[in-house]
């Protein structure tokens, strides 16, 4: 037999070229894939997007970068600390006002010591009782030569409702004789969104109390208002306030050239540990920093000129789409075992990149945007592109079958439930575990079957975990409005599922009238399709009819894991809760419970608790409410914003907050408050029409 060379060459030519096309069509497909990450991690509809919706990630790549790099060793500043050792020493009252002879005498000792100035992080409010006390004080302070600063309150105010208008801040300086003869600067800390202070105070036009002491001093760089990050180097140099008033404790020169700041420190008094002046930074874990530390630390960081900086946000935002093209297009062109070393070797020198921007030019860059979401979404993406050929065929074939199946309205004869004296017309609705069907029993009513399947469970605890939640939910369902009712239970084939009955809810188009060829369920979030959103009134009276309903499931140690618009259905008009597959008995750990549910309703903490219902129950009204999806929360349309001055939308927003607080401590504890701050909404709209 002869073979055409020419024809094997351009077969095997042919073939090389289909495969280096499927390959980059993959290596495309992902790094399409990480930029669509990227974009929907920076995307945000606030007006400054990118670094709004890097918050989070560059918060985190933040914070890491700098506990990796550890402690620097600084000089400049000491810290002089009003501990518990200097109250009881100096006979002062927890609590109360320090006498303010004994911050004379410690101005004039501080100097003899060689203090190059010294900083008040105290708020002197209000002039002393005994005028000769404040002309002491006063006295000292003049003599300095502008060497002594003090600081000035920051008082916010809110205008409106405090989720929708703005929070204003009024600058209140020290008392208008100190105010005169010293310089003063805001003493406030600007916090994140989790609470962490990591930027300097650049609050136009007052100024903060760290850049006004360099400024005093004729050594602040840059100005006043630009936009710097902390350089936290860890602990700074510290001495007890009585520690500075003892006569020959301390040597001459001991704080020649050094800045003193003066400020509080934790303190017991009667009521406990006072931590009011105690702020979480990005190097404490817990423990957090004291003001008077973070403004000792801001200054250095003026007057060294070693503060933090980040990118301009369109320069990050093209470094980071940069970035996840390479990846995506590198990563899915080699085998998952190849790609598994080369995601690691990609992890470790994008994190040694940014450790070097910040430890040589003092740039932070968001590396986790890199290493947390761009490689590992490049890294599976590779899996399964390499492993889906396998599968293809079969499910090609499986799809073809279904789509058939679908669209002839007729059940998949291999996945019939067999459910004596009822026929099942045809299949409605289903999800990850089973399927719901239109069924008719002997005598011609309608009702709705679920069939849950064990073989789509990985194991047989939670498949167990589910039937016994039906069984004890079966017999309060009937006992309350706001439930579906579940007529019968039971199991069929070898062991291969479970159903169960429940009565059948309205049609959308026709209400309780149900056409079996045309029927669809009419659903909360069908009508927030059709509707967008539900006027005021009628958003309140359906959170009402589903907070009572979760109130009733919750006092049988009940929970239903799954509360969102598509699983309330209509019945006669009145809503109820449908799909109470997920239904299942209040365990006392987190392990104990299926992790199920829907992404944009589980709470934080998971979804094993009445007040993680709650928690899904408040983005449920969040929708109805507002009209918008789930993940969009807090956010309110502009024509809502509007609304801030209706009393009653604002309870109501009141309400869906506190429903869904992150922190569970903040959170609704029990479904009858929902209800009942429901209801005094309720009164404030009156009475219908």
């Amino acid at each position: 037999m002869t073979v055409d060379l020419s024809t094997l060459r351009a077969s095997v030519i042919r073939a090389l070229k289909n495969r280096l096309a499927d390959r980059w069509s993959i290596a495309w497909i992902g790094a399409i894939m990480c930029v669509f990450a990227t974009l929907v991690i920076c995307g945000s509809e606030s007006p400054d997007p990118w670094r709004d919706g890097l918050r989070g990630l560059h918060a985190s790549s933040h914070d890491l970068l700098l506990q990796l790099r550890g402690k620097v060793p600084v000089d400049g500043a000491v810290v002089v600390s009003m501990d518990d050792e200097s109250y009881r020493a100096l006979d002062q009252k927890p609590g109360e006002v320090w006498d303010r002879r004994l911050h004379a005498q410690l101005i004039r000792r501080a100097f003899e010591l060689g203090a190059r100035a010294i900083v008040f992080d105290i708020w002197f409010a209000d002039p002393a009782r005994d005028p000769t006390i404040d002309q002491r004080f006063i006295d000292s302070i003049s003599n300095s030569h502008g060497r002594v600063i003090l600081a000035a309150n920051s008082k916010k105010s809110v205008q409106g409702d405090t989720n929708v208008a703005a929070i204003l801040s009024e600058v209140q300086p020290p008392t208008a004789a100190l105010a005169h003869i010293a310089p003063w600067g805001v003493v406030e800390l600007p916090r994140d969104r989790d609470n962490k202070v990591r930027r300097h105070y650049t609050n136009s036009p007052s100024v903060g109390l760290a850049w006004k002491t360099a400024e005093s001093l004729g050594m602040a760089r840059s100005h006043a208002q630009a936009l710097r990050w902390i350089n936290f180097y860890g602990t700074l140099p510290r001495r007890s306030y009585h520690h500075v008033l003892q006569a020959d404790l301390l040597p001459p020169g001991h704080f020649s050239n050094q800045v003193l700041f003066v400020g509080g420190f934790p303190v017991t008094t009667p009521t406990g540990t006072d931590r009011t002046d105690v702020y979480e930074t990005p190097v404490t874990r817990g423990e957090g920093m004291t003001g008077v530390e973070i403004q000792a630390t801001a200054y250095l960081n003026l007057v060294r000129g070693d503060w933090l900086v980040r990118f301009p946000p369109t320069v990050e935002l093209i470094l980071l789409i940069g970035s996840g093209l390479l990846i995506g297009l590198t990563l899915p062109l080699f085998r998952p075992w190849i790609s598994v070393w080369l995601a690691v070797s990609a992890a470790f020198l994008f994190a040694g990149l940014a450790l070097f921007l910040l430890w040589r030019f003092r740039i932070s860059f968001p590396w986790l945007v890199v290493c947390g979401a761009q490689i590992p979404c490049a890294f599976l993406w590779s899996v399964i592109a390499h492993t889906k050929w396998l599968a293809r065929e079969k499910a090609d074939l499986q799809q073809q079958l279904a789509t058939a199946i679908e669209a002839s309205g007729r059940p998949n004869p291999s996945r019939i439930p067999t459910v004596p004296n009822y026929s099942l017309i045809r299949r409605i609705g289903g999800g990850a575990y089973g399927d719901v069907w239109l069924a008719r029993d002997l005598v011609g009513n309608f009702c709705a079957v679920k069939a849950v399947y064990r073989d789509r469970f990985p194991r047989a605890e939670p498949f167990e975990r589910e039937f016994h939640g039906i069984e004890r939910f079966s017999s309060i369902s009937r006992t309350h409005p706001g439930w579906v009712d579940v007529l019968h239970i039971g199991r069929f084939g070898d062991d291969e599922g479970f159903f169960y009955i429940m009565e059948i809810g309205d049609d959308e188009a026709h209400g309780p009238r149900i056409d079996p060829d045309h029927y669809i369920p009419r659903t909360l979030a069908g009508d927030l399709r059709r509707r967008q959103k539900l006027p005021l009134d009628e958003s309140v009276e359906v959170s009402i009819a589903l907070a009572d309903a979760l109130a009733h499931l919750h006092s049988h140690a009940l929970i239903h894991r799954d509360v969102k618009p598509s699983n309330v259905i209509f019945v006669r008009g009145a809503p109820k809760f449908a799909d109470i597959g997920l239904v299942t008995d209040v365990k006392s750990t987190q392990r104990d419970v299926s992790f199920l549910g829907t992404e944009g309703y589980i709470a934080p903490e998971g979804p094993g608790s009445p007040t993680a219902d709650l928690f899904s129950l408040g983005k449920l009204i969040y929708e109805i409410a507002t009209g918008r999806d789930c993940r969009a929360f807090p956010e309110l349309p502009t024509e809502l914003e509007r609304e801030g001055n209706n009393p009653a939308f604002e309870e109501l927003y009141r309400i869906i907050l506190k429903s869904c607080e992150f922190e569970v401590r903040r959170r609704y504890a029990s479904a009858p408050e929902v209800k009942e701050d429901l209801n005094q909404v309720r009164q404030m709209l009156g009475p219908p029409g």
